[in-house]
């Protein structure tokens, strides 16, 4: 596939797998990239600072990665108001930034408590964001991956071929 210079291109992809002369196709519409297009970085910054626990964004366009927002924190989580009135501070750990099927983003995210702790329903979830600009963000809440899940470094991708967002 050659990408195109600018944007994006919808192809399609065609794998065919054969064995004992049965032939078997299936087709994968995808997006290609344009070649050498920015790549955009989320990640935490400054450990044992509240502040720093929080999402950042950083941008390589080709030349290494450039802090955005002067290195300065852009999405936080919600305090935990089920802990008393004044709530319990929450950080974010392992960001991970992915684009959505209609066109937003979305994050996952570990949270935990501020001393890096976590209470059994944040060990077994991940923190769900949406965006649809990358300048608001919604906190959609945790998300429950099961008991005895272990959640340490969450990444999801939206796969176009079966409409689904894959989480691992």
């Amino acid at each position: 596939i050659t990408p195109p210079a600018t944007g994006m291109a919808e192809v399609t992809l065609t794998a065919t797998v054969q064995a004992g002369g049965v032939s078997k196709s299936k087709v994968f519409p995808v997006k290609v990239m344009e070649a050498g297009a920015p790549s955009l970085l989320s990640y935490t910054d400054t450990p044992g600072s509240s502040i720093g626990k929080s999402m950042h964004l950083a941008l390589d366009e080709g030349d290494g990665y450039e802090a955005l927002n002067y290195d300065q924190g852009i999405l936080f989580p919600l305090a935990d108001l089920e802990t008393g009135n004044s709530g319990a501070t929450k950080v974010l750990a392992s960001p991970y930034l992915f684009r959505k099927a209609d066109g937003g983003f979305g994050v996952v995210a570990v949270r935990s408590n501020v001393d890096g702790s976590r209470n059994p329903a944040e060990t077994s979830s991940v923190l769900l964001f949406s965006s649809p600009d990358l300048v608001t963000f919604t906190e959609e809440g945790l998300l429950p991956l099961g008991d005895g899940a272990k959640v340490n470094n969450p990444i999801c991708e939206y796969d176009a071929a079966s409409g689904a967002y894959c989480l691992w």
